[in-house]
């Protein structure tokens, strides 16, 4: 999951979209609202969930 999520941040830094992509990925992951949540419980610290 760190591997995923870091490689689509890399190309990001670039042309300076950080904000813009980690806003997104944030928004995707907080809506996905059942099962075991698995990617939040990953990534959420990060992503501020």
């Amino acid at each position: 999951m760190w591997a995923a999520y870091a490689n689509t941040m890399k190309p990001a830094e670039k042309p300076g979209r950080t904000e813009e992509v980690r806003d997104r990925i944030r928004a995707l992951v907080a809506s996905k609202t059942y099962g075991e949540r698995f990617v939040t419980r990953i990534l959420g610290r990060e992503l501020g969930l």
